[in-house]
């Protein structure tokens, strides 16, 4: 409140002075859980004559100067506004809020939000016509609603509702409405570019089947809906037949042209054939135009029970893929052939496998596939499908690594498990948490926790980078030697005992020194039973267990979660940077 008011009070002791600080200024947020008396709202806009974008999300709506916004001249040249705490007591909140933005006629982007999960603006379809009225320039809207109108009494006269042709992007909340609602939407906006539809606040449940015949009879009546339609995200709180008919009665019959497909279901419902399903589907009902798919679902993995997803829908244009807790095994081999330009795979929580008779030879020409980004968490796999992955994927560049088991031949004699991923040439290689299994125990513990970091050196080209080796690290290219970059340690860290913390740490020089010596002694430390498993003693006590070498053709940076702060926003922001 204190910085508020000095600006208050500069503003108005400046008044007579000229001063071209507010020409400047083109977007304004307002943060603080207080209220801006009238009087301040108006000075303040009036010195901001070039504001575009005003962000009042901590504002209460029954705090706005009204009479300043009928007459001041800023806010009614404003393009984007932003208002999150709209009170619903009031039976006619969402009148008096269309009003309250009578004067904004170049407004072209709206939010509007209350901050009541349980408690949306109650809203139906003479709503949406006056405020389309008022701003006949709006191009996007984001909202928490609830369509709270028996539309079934007004269907007959939807396909006469004045369209909105400049409206191109719909993101709403809804804590009540009617699937019918996409049918007025169909009609109201025929622009739309993107649709996001989040129905998470309301319970999953049944349609009557007569009541279902009139939905999809509804829905096929105007063929020609939503042909613009390029992005649409639909968010529920459980995997559900209902609310499936959003996608196989209304957008996949209509083949809409979509190219960027997002599902999230919040909460697990026992059914993993459902996500298998619903993937499957996904990929075959927009095939010919999808580029980036993600299902993120609330579905527990069961390595002895899970389905395993075969992609067998050819995807020519998929270049994002993230499956995210869906319960499902995946099939990477299906992945690569069907989804030719896929730049980035992102898989989290299942298992990850290759077709069993998989060989070097099968895939002799299939190695140049695009993939460029790979990122598993709490995945499942072997060191042969992550070896496949090098071999086909020589365009691979940055990988991350969480919270891997990975199952391979341990050497008796140097307890060593090897990731072949020497034709790989890394920029960025993130590790956190990996374990590494025998091949026939898997599910006999302790892990090897020990991991190294390695590369090879190809003759004669040792200095050279990247796209220079992709097509001559093949598996005829003689490795003269390999050099050791650095030693982790996955560890688990007993803080009480009802809490637990796993993570990995980077061994020192003088420590990786000690482990090599270790191995290199294993088979005759072995033999004598000189080998200790003591947890107490850190690293040391797992060195007996073994370890696991991922050996690469180039690492150009690797990082671990204690050496890297913004490791999130860097994963996270990556695809767009680079695509």
């Amino acid at each position: 409140m204190e910085s508020l008011q000095h600006i208050y009070n500069t503003i108005k002791t400046s008044k007579n002075t000229p001063t071209f600080h507010g020409l400047l200024v083109h977007s304004l947020r307002i943060c603080g859980d207080y209220p801006v008396p009238n009087t301040q709202q108006d000075e303040l806009l009036k010195f901001l004559p070039n504001l575009k974008h005003l962000d009042l999300r901590h504002i209460k709506y029954k705090d706005i100067n009204r009479i300043m916004a009928e007459s001041n001249d800023t806010w009614k040249s404003l393009e984007s506004l932003i208002i999150q705490d709209i009170t619903t007591t009031e039976p006619e909140v969402a009148t008096d809020f269309i009003e309250s933005l009578k004067t904004c006629r170049m407004l072209r982007n709206l939010e509007f939000f209350t901050l009541k999960r349980n408690d949306p603006i109650l809203f139906n379809m003479n709503h949406f016509e006056n405020l389309h009225q008022n701003l006949q320039l709006l191009s996007s809207i984001k909202a928490h609603l609830a369509l709270n109108e028996d539309i079934s009494s007004t269907l007959g006269t939807i396909p006469d509702t004045t369209p909105v042709l400049s409206l191109t992007s719909l993101d709403i909340k809804l804590g009540q409405w009617d699937p019918l609602w996409l049918y007025y939407f169909s009609y109201k906006y025929p622009n739309l570019h993107s649709f996001k539809l989040d129905v998470s606040d309301m319970f999953p449940g049944w349609i009557h089947y007569d009541q279902m015949q009139v939905i999809i009879s509804h829905f096929q009546s105007n063929p020609n809906a939503l042909r613009h339609l390029e992005s649409f995200e639909f968010i529920t709180k459980a995997i559900a037949e209902w609310t499936h008919l959003v996608f196989w009665e209304f957008i996949c019959p209509l083949r809409v042209p979509v190219k960027n497909l997002k599902y999230k279901a919040q909460r697990n419902n026992g059914d993993v054939q459902l996500y298998a399903m619903t993937l499957k589907r996904f990929l075959q009902s927009f095939s010919e135009t999808l580029e980036t798919l993600s299902v993120d679902g609330s579905a527990f993995f069961d390595i002895k029970r899970s389905p395993t997803l075969y992609l067998s829908s050819h995807s020519p244009f998929l270049k994002d893929l993230h499956i995210e807790s869906c319960g499902v095994s995946l099939n990477l081999d299906s992945v690569l052939n069907n989804c030719t330009a896929l730049k980035r795979l992102r898989y989290f929580g299942g298992q990850l496998l290759n077709n069993s008779n998989t060989t070097n030879q099968d895939t002799e020409e299939r190695q140049n596939h695009g993939l460029q980004i790979l990122e598993l968490r709490q995945v499942v796999t072997s060191a042969s499908v992550l070896g496949n992955i090098s071999y086909r994927c020589r365009r691979l560049q940055y990988m991350n690594l969480s919270s891997l088991s990975i199952s391979g031949f341990i050497s008796e004699i140097s307890g060593h498990l090897l990731l072949d991923m020497r034709h790989t040439f890394f920029k960025v290689l993130h590790l956190a948490q990996i374990k590494y299994y025998s091949s026939y125990k898997h599910d006999v513990k302790p892990a090897i926790s020990m991991t190294l970091l390695s590369q090879v050196n190809y003759p004669s080209r040792s200095d050279k980078r990247n796209e220079e080796n992709y097509e001559e690290a093949d598996s005829k290219s003689p490795i003269i030697s390999y050099h050791k970059i650095a030693w982790f340690h996955t560890f688990l860290d007993i803080e009480c005992k009802k809490y637990t913390r796993i993570g990995i740490i980077q061994l020192s020089e003088q420590e990786s020194s000690a482990a090599m010596e270790y191995y290199q002694n294993f088979k005759s430390r072995k033999d004598s039973n000189t080998i200790e498993d003591d947890p107490e003693k850190g690293w040391k006590g797992d060195l007996c267990r073994g370890y696991g070498e991922i050996r690469c053709g180039h690492v150009e940076k690797y990082t671990i979660p204690e050496l890297s702060t913004n490791d999130k926003d860097f994963w996270e922001n990556l695809y767009n940077k680079l695509f």
